[in-house]
């Protein structure tokens, strides 16, 4: 088992025998945080006030990344390849090319710890006063669009089954879970489907004219429509 130590105002040490015999692999620095991928290979170690050094050797050779803040932790995915870290008063910045590149996340706070889950798709940010601030994957989002002009009480419905990442067989809820969709019909406004022409009408002379059927439709099936007619002002017709 790989171990990896590191001492405020002195060195960082590591232990290929898990912690039996100890060795000195970076000189001292005021160190607040040190992580690890899952088979000690891959190291990170902050500094406060300094920068965050990154080994891909198990601790014998050092590289420094990200620039000088008051860094107070980092923690590292299972692979080593997801890095994020937390500066006082400052920021968290996260790193998925393995401290090549930095991006700032969230907004000035006084972060005392992180937390990364064992996929590294969710990460947590605590702050002095003991606030936790969570970062990870949203809610799956479901959209139903009932079929046009349909309603019903109950309208449709369906099973699910939520299943976590633990081992296959005991990672699934015993118990189906049901939704019940509900659709209220609306009133659908009806609309002109043959445009009607233009009519001419003498003076004093009498008018008559007779809609087509077809003319209007209405997308509620069955219901009657009723007509009247008005000037184009809106006011009414001469008796």
């Amino acid at each position: 088992m790989r171990l990896v130590a590191s001492q405020w105002n002195g060195p960082l040490a590591v232990s290929t025998d898990g912690g039996s015999t100890w060795a000195v692999r970076e000189f001292a620095h005021q160190w607040t945080a040190v992580t690890s991928s899952a088979d000690g290979v891959k190291l990170a170690a902050s500094v406060r006030n300094g920068q965050i050094w990154l080994s891909d050797d198990g601790g014998v050779n050092w590289r420094s990344s990200a620039q000088s803040r008051a860094w107070v932790d980092v923690v590292s995915s299972p692979d080593g390849k997801f890095l994020a870290a937390a500066a006082q008063e400052g920021l968290v910045y996260t790193s998925a090319d393995r401290g090549q590149t930095w991006i700032a996340r969230d907004a000035n706070r006084i972060w005392v710890a992180l937390a990364l889950s064992a996929d590294s798709r969710e990460l947590w940010a605590c702050e002095y006063d003991g606030r936790l601030h969570h970062s990870g994957p949203q809610p799956a989002t479901l959209v139903f669009q009932p079929a046009p002009e349909e309603s019903g009480s109950p309208y449709a419905s369906f099973s699910f089954q939520v299943a976590d990442s633990g081992p296959e067989g005991s990672n699934l809820d015993p118990s189906p879970n049901v939704i019940t969709f509900h659709v209220t019909p609306a009133d659908d406004p009806p609309a002109v489907a043959i445009a009607l022409p233009d009519q001419w009408a003498g003076i004093g002379r009498p008018f008559s004219f007779t809609i087509a059927p077809g003319s209007f439709a209405d997308p509620d099936s069955g219901a009657p429509l009723a007509f009247s007619a008005v000037r184009a002002d809106g006011g009414p017709l001469p008796p």
